[in-house]
């Protein structure tokens, strides 16, 4: 189909349309179009992998995480279309002589470009994300800025060639409260996972359904 053709009121009609049967094949399920569409994108990329572990989604609302895997390893997945994540809730602040408890095993960093074509899946371990964590004032919390070195220090999943990260790990970059991943996230209870729990796939995908039939009924 070639778009340079469409009217606008056409190209409009084909955009909710998309985002009409993306929410019918369950891969959005809020309406946070980049977080979804970013952990959609992390999952398939994770099971097209043998030598990586088959992820299963949580119910939304989840705290901390979104995937876990079989042998119940927690995976926090943040998209962006920026070089930074959104903001990561529940770490001691700086200067803290608490050591933080682990929220999850590994941090999956879904990087994506303007237009929300996947540029980079970047894997973390929990060590790592605390060596590449950085303070943001504003808002309380901390985020993970892409960056070469960060880089270096993950797995990485999938890059394109093209890929752009920050030049500087001391850059400053602005930050929106409302950034990619968190964006018109409707709030929810927060669930905790028990990580000593097996995965019961049945009924992960029972409370994705019901999620999704809520969203459909709004």
């Amino acid at each position: 189909m070639d778009l340079s053709n469409c009217s606008i009121s056409e190209l409009v009609s084909l955009y909710s349309q998309s985002i009409k049967e993306l929410k019918k094949r369950g891969v959005l399920r809020t309406k946070n179009v980049v977080g979804e569409l970013g952990e959609y994108l992390v999952l398939e990329q994770y099971d097209r992998n043998p030598e990586l572990p088959n992820l299963s989604v949580v119910p939304v609302g989840t705290k901390n995480i979104n995937a876990v895997s079989q042998e119940g390893e927690r995976y926090s997945i943040k998209s962006t279309t920026s070089n930074i994540t959104g903001a990561i809730y529940g770490l001691e602040p700086p200067n803290s002589t608490v050591i933080d408890k682990p929220l999850f095993e590994y941090m999956v960093i879904c990087k994506l470009d303007s237009d929300c074509s996947l540029e980079g899946i970047y894997q973390l371990s929990w060590d790592s994300f605390l060596k590449h964590k950085k303070w943001h004032s504003r808002i309380n919390a901390w985020n993970v800025t892409v960056t070469s070195a960060m880089k270096n220090d993950s797995v990485i999943i999938y890059e394109r060639t093209d890929a752009t990260v920050s030049n500087d790990d001391s850059e400053k970059l602005s930050y929106s409260v409302t950034s990619d991943d968190e964006a018109d996230v409707e709030p929810t209870e927060a669930v905790t996972w028990n990580k000593n729990e097996k995965v019961n796939h049945v009924v992960v995908r029972e409370a994705v359904a019901d999620r999704l039939k809520k969203n459909f009924e709004m």
